[in-house]
């Protein structure tokens, strides 16, 4: 094939081959991509819900469930395609039996770890780890206040169940007396943002109904359709014509046509 057939192959799939934008969505979700991020890098994001429970049920199981079906309904879930089943979203919660961080999918901040973010682009923390800047370390970088549709929520206080550094709270987890289990304040940055107090400090009457916050796992700027954005054209295929520039000039006896590759499995969540 000549160099002028490579080159107007090269310029039309500059036109049509995907680049990665963070102005774009994970296929299929409403999940949005933080600005900045670039292809390759790893994220969480965590929102507190829209909808009210008591935190009378002792099993975590119950509010896994009960913050997967507020993503779901808001499209940040794939759990309606069993086939793309790989994002689904935990709480940022303790019961008796586990703790926040044996419950939810872990990070560490990493060149590839981009950090923790609400659904309106605000950094809350550099990783779930107890470490300064992480979820647990005692500071968040800004509140937890976004709803899983992207609206601020209107509550003071979540359910949580737990200390500070992530620690079951003792006495006072979810499923324990619901006039006793601990609450986070959703404004806070600091400690208090999963450990303000305990609902019989405030509250007078049950039942009592709060939100809880959720968390995804940790997701990958990808090309594939689970964990993949939605591509917009240009770079890509730019990028395809130096490729094929340098491979010109390395073979310009012979060019042998190009096998098709076929996909690699998608990468799944860790």
């Amino acid at each position: 094939m000549s160099l002028k057939r490579f080159g107007l192959l090269g310029l039309a799939l500059a036109t049509s081959l995907p680049s990665f934008a963070t102005t774009s969505y994970f296929n299929g979700t409403n999940i949005p991509i933080p600005a900045g991020l670039v292809l390759g890098d790893e994220f969480q994001l965590v929102f507190v819900t829209s909808n009210l429970t008591a935190a009378t049920d002792t099993s975590i199981s119950y509010y896994n469930n009960f913050v997967n079906a507020d993503a779901l309904t808001a499209s940040l879930s794939l759990l309606a395609v069993p086939a793309l089943s790989g994002i689904t979203w935990s709480v940022l919660g303790s019961t008796g039996a586990v703790d926040v961080l044996n419950n939810i999918v872990n990070s560490t901040a990493s060149a590839t770890f981009a950090g923790i973010y609400d659904l309106a682009g605000n950094k809350i923390a550099s990783d779930t780890s107890t470490n300064a800047g992480g979820l647990y370390g005692g500071t968040l970088t800004n509140p937890i206040v976004t709803g899983e549709n992207g609206i601020t929520s209107p509550s003071a206080f979540v359910w949580t169940g737990t200390n500070a550094d992530g620690s079951i709270a003792t006495l006072h987890f979810l499923g324990t007396l619901l006039d006793s289990v601990a609450v986070g304040e959703e404004p806070s940055t600091n400690f208090a943002w999963t450990d303000a107090t305990n609902l019989s400090d405030i509250f007078e009457s049950v039942p009592v109904i709060l939100p809880i916050y959720a968390i995804s796992p940790i997701l990958v700027l990808g090309p594939d359709d689970t964990l993949g954005a939605v591509p917009e054209p240009g770079t890509l295929g730019m990028a395809l014509i130096g490729l094929v520039c340098c491979y010109l000039a390395t073979n310009r006896k012979s060019i042998a046509a190009p096998t098709i590759a076929t996909s690699a499995p998608n990468p799944q969540p860790r």
